[in-house]
């Protein structure tokens, strides 16, 4: 059995509001209107809905006067069971497993939530090498089964209240999120960053050389704008 952590989001909730947070696709799906003119049957196709595929979770915290924090959750995970063609037009059959649940954490604390189980089939095909390419022959040198698996999709949820007064960046996402991001300090913290002194020392220079080649242009063009004056002088009336 092998597990796996596919996403680490950070979602920010006002007391008493819904925030949804979601990590897939959409699809665009398509309304098929068959019409009888005749005897002939006409069968046209228009833009539909747009479904989500994916995981989707909704979190509405309220926190209680002794710090505890109770969360309705929502989580959603729906994928692809079958494609089907009609007409040229392709729609699809989505299966899907949701949760409605209520949770009551104290700051800090980590739940984990089960049983968004996801069962798949699939053919897999074993054949002798190069007998099992025959045509027509090499169905017997080769076999297919169904294989079965199964993913259960488990979603830690740590809550952590934020006071406006005392939050940083860091309560909100964590290290290994900005090392992915190769973001620095000063990317994050703006002008609100406090250089050393070498790094002042390194941009004085910086100015220094930037003004002495913005002069040395100037100079350029005067001199070229006085060469230009003076052959115009010069020249017979």
């Amino acid at each position: 059995m092998a597990c796996s952590c596919r996403n680490n989001p950070t979602i920010v909730a006002i007391n008493g509001s819904k925030s949804e947070i979601k990590i897939g696709r959409e699809l665009q799906l398509v309304t098929i209107t068959t019409v009888t003119s005749g005897s002939s049957p006409v069968t046209t196709a228009t833009a539909g809905d747009v479904k989500f595929v994916g995981i989707s979770l909704e979190v509405t915290p309220q926190i209680t006067g002794s710090k505890l924090i109770a969360l309705k959750v929502k989580p959603v995970k729906s994928s692809i069971f079958q494609k089907n063609t009609i007409s040229g037009n392709t729609f699809y059959d989505i299966d899907k497993r949701e949760g409605d649940l209520n949770i009551i954490l104290r700051d800090g604390q980590t739940a984990a939530i089960g049983g968004l189980v996801d069962t798949s089939v699939n053919k897999s095909t074993t054949k002798v090498p190069l007998l099992g390419d025959i045509p027509l022959l090499g169905n017997l040198f080769k076999t297919t089964s169904d294989v079965k698996s199964e993913t259960n999709l488990i979603i830690f949820i740590t809550a952590t209240v934020l006071e406006p007064s005392k939050m940083k960046y860091d309560n909100v996402v964590g290290q290994d999120q900005i090392n992915d991001l190769e973001l620095t300090q000063r990317d994050i913290l703006g002008r609100n960053y406090t250089k050393s002194d070498e790094e002042n020392a390194l941009q004085e220079q910086v100015g220094v050389v930037r003004q002495k080649k913005q002069d040395a242009e100037a100079i350029k063009t005067l001199a070229a704008e006085a060469a230009i004056a003076a052959g115009t002088k010069k020249k017979p009336d």
